[in-house]
């Protein structure tokens, strides 16, 4: 339908479709790999999160919609006052759950507008979004079993949709199993070497998460990875084996008017330290984290920045 690849290229985003037999393979190829013994318990919780892939049972649906939005640019500064010491820290992109929320309304929008004149539906995609995206040609995975995809890196936000459409496969070939990664990954090594925590393996595309900063830094427990690694610049998450690809030198952006200032009571509140109008700056505190799109995630982030404060 070239009224779906007009409307993504007016705005600028990247989009590929494939029949839904896609989800079936995909959760064949990860129930296997479970089985085998290839994913740890972290990978093991997150495929059943998906409901044993449940679209599958709804035959009205025929096919797999994705669409790709640059996130280059879109990373967060926030800044911590400590007496007067500004300290600077970094959000990924992806932890900006106001906006992603935003952003993938507003795409589900303008999709069921497209494909409502046809008296098509479509539905929120429960599913691996990056193995499909590789499957259906968007993109390819990387060493650090990121999705790369072509003119903008691995700094992206993927939207997916399920419809009842009848489409007609485009230009983006559907790829073989042994086709999903990047050919540039294969000799590179860059960001293996760059891992702090080791997670990114030598002989594997498949990442080791129990060790991966981005997970310990979602962890409330003491004594994880985070607390030995936290003089990192980012708050939460890492942006390491990104910032250091070369595949992305086009795509690296901090957004410079983009940003939140913690100011001297609040940070010594975040800090634990005693602040007679506590009420207030908690509740400020609030605002400000939900400006953000965090206060989902407020109890750990205020725990790694204690240790972050702590380590500088």
């Amino acid at each position: 339908m070239n009224e779906l690849i007009d409307w993504a290229f007016k705005n600028d985003y990247k989009i590929a479709w494939g029949n839904i037999s896609h989800l079936t393979d995909s959760y064949s190829d990860f129930n296997q790999q479970s089985a085998s013994g290839e994913f740890n318990d972290i990978q093991k919780r997150i495929f059943q999160s998906w409901g044993s892939f449940h679209q599958l049972k709804d035959s009205e649906m025929k096919n797999i919609i994705l669409i790709a939005v640059s996130t280059s640019g879109k990373t967060r500064k926030i800044i911590f006052d400590c007496d007067g010491t500004k300290i600077s820290t970094l959000l990924p992109p992806w932890y900006s759950y106001n906006e992603e929320d935003q952003c993938i309304q507003a795409i589900e929008t303008e999709l069921s507008t497209v494909l409502k004149k046809y008296d098509y539906t479509i539905k929120k995609l429960v599913g691996p979004y990056k193995y499909l995206s590789a499957k259906l040609g968007l993109g390819k995975y990387g060493r650090n079993n990121l999705i790369y995809i072509e003119g903008l890196g691995s700094y992206v936000r993927i939207a997916g949709f399920v419809t009842n459409a009848e489409l007609i496969p485009h230009s983006y070939p559907e790829q073989k199993i042994n086709n999903l990664i990047l050919e540039k990954c294969e000799k590179c090594g860059i960001c293996k070497k760059q891992c702090p925590t080791q997670a990114i393996g030598e002989n594997k595309f498949l990442l080791h998460v129990d060790r991966c900063l981005s997970y310990h830094s979602e962890l409330l427990n003491a004594g994880s990875d985070f607390d030995r690694y936290a003089e990192q610049d980012c708050l939460v998450g890492c942006l390491r084996c990104q910032e250091t690809c070369p595949y992305n030198n086009d795509f690296i952006a901090i957004g410079d008017t983009s940003y939140v200032t913690m100011n001297q009571e609040e940070t010594k509140y975040i800090i634990g330290e005693h602040i007679s109008d506590h009420r207030l700056i908690d509740s400020k505190l609030k605002e400000k984290f939900d400006y953000i799109g965090l206060i989902r995630h407020r109890k750990y982030i205020i725990r790694n920045l204690r240790i972050h404060l702590t380590n500088k």
